[in-house]
Order: C-alpha cells, then structure tokens, then sequence
C-alpha cells in the first residue's frame, strides 16, 4: 500500500505542470463562422494567399517594402477570430524579417483584407484585382 506524503504529491504536482507549461500544443482552429469572412484566395499584384476554414493561411508576397524587392513564403495557423478581425502566428517562413512565431493581424476593408505585422499588404478579392483596385495588373 502506497501512502501520499506531501513531498511526493507536490513533486507529482510540478511534474504535470512542467509538462503542460513546455506543450507545444497547437490551439484548436477558431470556429468555422468567425473564419467565413476570411476564407478564401486573395490577391495583390504577383502575390496571393490563401485562408483555410480550418485556420490555416498560406501566403506567397512581394515585399515591396524593401529594394530589391524580396519575395517571402509564409505559412500560418489562425489563433483568434472574429466577423472584424483574425489573427494568425507563423509556424514557417523563409524570410528573415519575418520570425516564426510573429503575429499578423486580418480586418475586411471594401476592396478585400488588409493584413497588418512585420511585413503588411492590402488584398483583393478577386474581381478587385481584375480591376486593378489594390495592387493588380488587370485584365
């Protein structure tokens, strides 16, 4: 028969909480109707990105914020969303500036989303960069 002494418990105690605390769980994705507003492809000149319903964001850009242009890969889990806003962490990038780890911030504008972090980008929905409203050649 096994008695519990209060040494043992604790160091049970911090055992399991040294554990959760070094988890690199993944949160679960935010629910399908605060990501509807986001999913989809967008669009800005030679760049695109694509927003999953299941939170992931895959972005392709030109960063036109640097000469030479630089071009950078971004791939992202949604974290928090809301009908005004969705934030996502990077889980991989290919571009210095931008860590993995950062944060990016999504909010709907008339012609598309805006998409504010380390490097930020106006993007269009389709038909808006046909027109060449935010950045697109047109057709």
């Amino acid at each position: 028969m096994m008695t519990n002494r209060p040494g043992r418990l604790l160091a049970v105690l911090v055992a399991v909480a040294t554990m959760v605390a070094g988890c690199q769980c993944a949160a679960p994705p935010p629910a399908a109707s605060a990501m509807r507003p986001f999913v989809g492809s967008w669009y800005a000149n030679t760049s695109g990105m694509t927003i999953t319903s299941g939170g992931r964001v895959l972005v392709e850009m030109k960063d036109t914020s640097v000469m030479p242009f630089d071009y950078l890969t971004l791939d992202m889990t949604a974290n928090s969303a809301s009908r005004n806003m969705l934030q996502a962490k990077v889980v991989k990038s290919d571009n210095r500036r931008v860590r993995v780890g950062s944060t990016y911030t999504f909010k709907p504008t008339s012609w598309g989303l805006s998409m504010t972090g380390p490097v930020s980008k106006q993007w269009c929905t389709l038909a808006n960069h046909r027109q060449a409203k935010c950045g697109g050649y047109g057709n």
